[in-house]
């Protein structure tokens, strides 16, 4: 099921890069920017550039009946579009490195409802109250299989994705039940529907009934075969990162050089399903100590997933690496 899922998702991202070989028009923008007040349903916007590490516009939009994603987006920022108005061709100056490019890069804008990556243009989608949009500027010859991010944390548990949603369970090793508990806690606030369960051999991490975060060390995960599967496709997916069995390799995104770190812990996503809410995010790493200290940090400061495909945290320093 997963290389299928993964087939599907490669085909309809193909599609929307096919869409990027003529013509742009400039969109009508709004006068003004339709700002939400704090007592009112609103849906809430954040553009950014280079996978969350620069944000450009961060706001909330009062909700408007019958406004698509590209409508919300023409309310926040100076948008250009192409093909008819379908496709975003530029935000706020930031044009597409492969429309009408005689030397093409791989450079353009790219969307999550609720940390996941929308199967469907920006005209199609109708955001409900309190959906977060993310539109990101990225370069995508390393992250066109990505379907969701980490940004999408913890808001697409409440609010599912497409007017869809399930419940929410967290699975952990023993050694990670409190740090299971600690995620519990922190989502007290949105009042889900979430319980607890300990890591068995009849865990089924792809099912489609429910959201799943799963607390392991590596050694724990690499002992499953489903699990295991995930993590190494990491890379093919567009987390960000390799896995060997001593360390693991990323990309600093300012010296644009290789880093291995051997004590780390990380944080991805996976839509389970194409077109559907149930999100698997997996915390894992290479000792319970690191993935506990992970849970601690995002808890502590759950604004450093915004924008984030997925997040990396070196034990020993303590450094914290949004991953493309």
């Amino acid at each position: 099921m997963k290389n299928s899922n993964l087939g599907r998702f490669l085909t309809a991202f193909l599609i929307l890069v096919a869409l990027c070989l003529s013509g742009c028009q400039q969109s009508n923008q709004p006068e003004l920017q339709k700002q939400a007040s704090d007592a009112e349903p609103s849906v809430h916007m954040l553009i950014t550039r280079a996978y969350g590490s620069e944000v450009l516009i961060d706001t909330n939009i009062a909700y408007t009946e019958d406004f698509a994603v590209l409508d919300y987006l023409e309310s926040a920022a100076e948008v250009e579009t192409a093909y008819g108005g379908g496709f975003v061709n530029a935000i706020e100056g930031y044009r597409s490195g492969y429309t009408d490019q005689k030397d093409k890069i791989k450079r353009d804008w790219f969307y999550t409802v609720n940390g996941i990556f929308s199967h469907m243009g920006a005209l199609d989608y109708y955001p409900e109250p309190g959906d977060q949009i993310h539109w990101d500027y990225h370069d995508w010859d390393k992250s066109m299989s990505a379907s969701a991010s980490v940004s999408g944390y913890p808001i697409v548990l409440k609010q599912g994705f497409d007017t869809m949603n399930v419940p929410t369970v967290i699975v952990c090793q023993d050694t990670l039940r409190e740090s299971a508990q600690i995620i519990l806690e922190s989502l007290d606030p949105l009042a889900l529907d979430i319980e607890i369960r300990t890591l068995t051999d009849d865990f089924q991490p792809f099912d489609t009934s429910v959201h799943t975060l799963v607390l392991a060390d590596l050694e724990t995960i690499g002992a499953r075969d489903d699990l295991k599967s995930v993590l190494d496709d990491s890379a093919q997916m567009g987390h960000g990162f390799e896995l060997d069995q001593t360390a693991l390799t990323y990309c600093d995104s300012i010296s644009s050089t290789e880093v291995r770190a051997e004590k780390y812990a990380v944080m991805f996503a996976e839509q389970k399903t194409y077109a559907e809410p149930a999100t698997l995010f997996i915390l894992t790493g290479s000792d319970a100590g690191s993935v506990a200290r992970l849970v601690e940090y995002i808890t502590a400061k759950p604004d450093t997933v915004k924008g984030a495909v997925s997040l990396l945290i070196e034990s020993e320093s303590g450094h914290v690496v949004r991953l493309p």
